[in-house]
């Protein structure tokens, strides 16, 4: 069979070429004779009986060549060559040439006929009349082929009038506008029998596309049917052999791309986009990870990776290195061969109907692409229908491989079934065994239930009547909560009576429970203003009875014995504070006591007087952030053998200084991305990014800040921050 299939492919039509020259001396004139019994037969004009002459400057037009004056200039094709030997490459690119062509035509009627020219990228054809008449016909695969005459077809050609029983001469101007130098292959045939071979050739690209296009729907139909690429890969590969036999035919610049013949000239490329998804293809047809994972690893991958990359390139090298362009492709289309060969050989060695079908597909399209290989090297004629008979043989090989294998997906898939039906009947009878088991243990205990229901349910009249009770006991606790925060908000005083003592300011107070251990005081005695922030041991209700006996001594220090000096006050309050909670046991040593900032401010010399029991006072002047570091004892812990120091520190405040003053809650506050706490560093640079704004606005946004960083967590301590401008 393959005997066959190789026969099939290399038996493809092909024309019978003729040429009749007078011969002679080489600075003869030569005339090709057209006869009528080879009307129906292809002339082919060799270069070496020609003459032409070499127009550097491309500024000569036809009336200057066709003088007789001119036709000593032209010169013998062997004399192109540099070497004087005969060259069937002798031109160069970008450099303009002339050629004189004579025919005589020995047919008793006007015949047309189509000249042939080869690979030239711009050509004009013109025909010389007895009459001094000219018509001029432009050709070249660079020409637009709305200008083209005939527009059909693919090569370089143009229609030329020959009169009964005369001589008629042709000029060729003829140029390549690639890095690559023209190839003039002249040759003359007939318009009618043309017009013949392009009527079957027609009929044949018609029935093969129609052919592909149904192949490429039907698939993208499995596709989004089944979600199966390989039905992708295979229609993308058939996509793009179409698109390409579509342009390769001209038929693509003729009802396309009429006016753009360089994009279809560089659409040549498509073929090497099919053969990237024909080795994708291939792979996912044949699983090749899991059925032949070496072959696949150290093979097709890599023979995958270089396609893609030469199917990159080729474009730019088409474009810019024509002339490197051939060699590489060539190289390219030898290696690709090669590898197709070999991984065909490797699949042939598998017993598997569907590898055999693939690589009986795989010899069909290596028979088309061996012979074009030969064609580009010229062992043989090189003609695209060796690539069309492989590509259209190969895909109808593919698509029985294709119905195989769904076949046999299908036979898998109901084998599948059928064993997942027994394993549900064995599943079935298994958990009609289990059900019987658990029945008979349900019903065991049922009874044991029924026996305990009694005892849950006078344990639950009795945890009934203890949560009657913790709920009444809780009641009446909020209830004394709610009262004792009634009464610590009466004895804090509202907001806006302790910052009528200044200018502008915010009190930021957020107690962590119903009532808070922070607390805040103030007072005025004459010009002198007094500003207390208290942080008392322990929070909630303890820490509140803490408050209001701080807020009931400061008011003994400050209203009735009228000491305003803040070092003082410190230390009046230590004092009796003390005094009033150790009570009569002195050798008890206490850990009840408080955390304190105290200021004074005199409205007429604007002297700020600081000092603080631990905490610390910040100000921000001229943009920069200033703490004011208070004792590092704090008020009321009498285990301290140490005598206590309260210092005093004067500012002399000037007119938008920001001052604040603050408990540690805030920036003891666990949140944040890493559930840290916020810190006194940050704390400081926060209120540095505020202190511009109105104090209202402030408040709200250390609030806000508060919020964002505690999140989901608990509330630490309480929060008390005072901020005053001057």
């Amino acid at each position: 069979m393959r005997i066959v299939l190789i026969f099939f492919l290399i038996s493809f039509p092909t024309f019978t070429w003729k040429l009749k020259a007078q011969s002679g001396a080489l600075a003869q004139k030569y005339v090709t004779q057209v006869d009528s019994d080879s009307f129906h037969q292809k002339y082919t004009l060799d270069n070496y009986y020609l003459r032409f002459y070499e127009d550097k400057g491309n500024s000569l037009k036809i009336e200057d060549i066709a003088k007789p004056e001119f036709e000593p200039k032209f010169k013998p094709f062997i004399q192109l060559s540099s070497s004087g030997q005969k060259s069937s490459h002798p031109f160069q690119a970008f450099t303009t040439y002339w050629v004189e062509v004579n025919f005589r035509s020995n047919i008793d009627q006007d015949t047309e006929w189509l000249l042939f020219l080869g690979f030239v990228s711009h050509a004009e054809v013109y025909t010389y009349y007895p009459n001094g008449r000219f018509e001029k016909v432009k050709a070249g695969f660079f020409t637009p082929n709305i200008e083209l005459k005939p527009r059909e077809g693919q090569e370089a050609k143009a229609i030329i009038l020959l009169k009964p029983q005369s001589k008629t001469t042709v000029y060729i101007k003829f140029r390549n506008e690639i890095k690559y130098p023209p190839e003039l292959n002249l040759s003359l045939q007939s318009y009618e029998s043309w017009q013949v071979l392009m009527n079957q050739t027609n009929l044949v690209q018609g029935v093969f596309h129609g052919l592909l296009w149904l192949m490429l729907l039907y698939n993208f139909f499995l596709f989004f049917s089944i979600g199966d690429k390989t039905y992708a890969h295979f229609a993308l590969y058939v996509l793009f052999m179409s698109l390409f036999f579509f342009n390769e035919y001209e038929y693509l610049e003729e009802y396309f791309l009429p006016y753009q013949p360089q994009l279809s000239f560089y659409l040549y490329n498509l073929i090497y986009v099919a053969l990237v998804y024909f080795i994708r293809f291939n792979r996912r047809m044949l699983n090749l990870p899991a059925n032949i994972p070496r072959l696949d690893k150290f093979f097709v991958r890599p023979w995958l990776f270089l396609s893609i990359t030469f199917a990159l390139a080729s474009v730019p090298l088409h474009i810019f290195l024509f002339d490197w362009y051939i060699d590489i492709r060539n190289g390219f289309h030898l290696f690709y061969l090669v590898s197709l060969i070999i991984f065909t050989l490797v699949v042939l060695f598998r017993r598997d109907g569907l590898a055999q079908l693939i690589v009986l597909g795989n010899f069909f399209i290596l028979s088309g692409g061996l012979l074009i290989v030969l064609g580009n090297f010229g062992v043989v004629p090189f003609s695209l229908y060796y690539l069309l008979g492989g590509v259209a043989a190969q895909l109808f090989v593919f698509m029985m491989a294709m119905s195989y294998r769904y076949r046999k997906s299908l036979i898998e898939r109901q084998e599948t079934q059928e064993k997942l039906i027994i394993q549900l009947q064995e599943n079935k009878e298994l958990q009609t065994k289990v059900n019987r088991e658990l029945e008979d243990k349900v019903r065991e205990r049922t009874i044991e239930i029924e026996q305990k229901k009694e005892e849950i349910q006078t344990q639950h009249e009795a945890l009934q009547t203890k949560s009657e009770e913790l709920e009444r006991a809780y009641k009446n606790i909020t209830d004394s909560a709610r009262y004792a925060q009634r009464l610590q908000g009466a004895i804090l005083g509202e907001e806006r009576e302790v910052l009528s003592f200044f200018q502008d300011g915010f009190i930021l107070f957020l107690p962590k429970d119903l009532v808070s251990g922070d607390f805040y005081w103030a007072s005025k005695i004459g010009h002198t203003n007094v500003l207390v922030a208290a942080d008392c041991t322990g929070h909630g209700i303890p820490g509140a009875l803490m408050t209001m006996l701080g807020n009931s001594i400061l008011n003994a220090v400050v209203n009735e014995d009228h000491i305003t000096s803040p070092e003082h006050i410190l230390h009046t309050l230590d004092e009796r504070l003390i005094r009033t909670v150790q009570k009569q046991n002195r050798d008890e040593q206490i850990k009840d006591g408080m955390d304190m900032v105290v200021i004074t401010f005199d409205e007429i010399s604007y002297t700020l007087k600081f000092a603080g029991a631990k905490n610390p006072l910040y100000y921000v002047r001229n943009h920069e952030i200033h703490k004011v570091d208070g004792s590092t004892f704090p008020i009321g812990i009498y285990n301290i053998r140490k005598e206590k120091k309260f210092e005093l520190q004067e500012i002399q405040a000037q007119i938008g200084d920001t001052f604040y003053l603050s408990s540690d809650g805030f920036q003891d506050q666990f949140g944040g991305p890493h559930d840290s706490k916020y810190m006194k560093k940050k704390f400081r640079e926060f209120l540095l990014d505020i202190h511009h704004l109105p104090m209202p606005e402030q408040k709200h946004k250390l609030e806000e800040e508060f919020l964002n960083w505690k999140g989901s967590n608990s509330q630490t301590d309480d929060i008390l921050i005072i901020g005053f401008r001057v």
